[in-house]
C-alpha cells in the first residue's frame, strides 16, 4: 500500500483525511483556453472542435499555418462579461 503524506497545509484541518487526499490527488482540474479550433467545419453543432489548456495555445504563425495547409481555423472566444 502506497503511503500517502497529507501536506502541510491540509493538517490542520481536522476533517481532511489521507483517504480524501488520496481521492483529489486523482483528479486534476485544467483550465482550457479561450482559443477554440475548428478541425473540420466552422459551425460547433458540425465537425470537430479542440480546445487547448490554458498556455499551450499556438502562436500567430502556427494559427496562420494551419489554416492556410490544413484548413483549420482558429477562433478566439470573447468574453460575455
Amino acid at each position: 500500500m502506497t503511503d500517502y503524506k497529507i501536506p502541510d497545509e491540509l493538517k490542520s484541518n481536522p476533517n481532511v483525511t489521507v483517504d480524501d487526499y488520496r481521492i483529489s490527488e486523482q483528479f486534476w482540474i485544467t483550465e482550457f483556453s479561450e482559443w477554440k479550433c475548428y478541425l473540420f467545419g466552422y459551425v460547433e453543432s458540425c465537425g470537430i472542435t479542440y480546445r487547448p489548456k490554458n498556455g499551450e495555445e499556438p502562436n500567430w504563425f502556427w494559427r496562420t499555418t494551419q489554416h492556410l495547409i490544413l484548413g483549420h481555423k482558429w477562433v478566439k472566444e470573447q468574453d460575455n462579461g
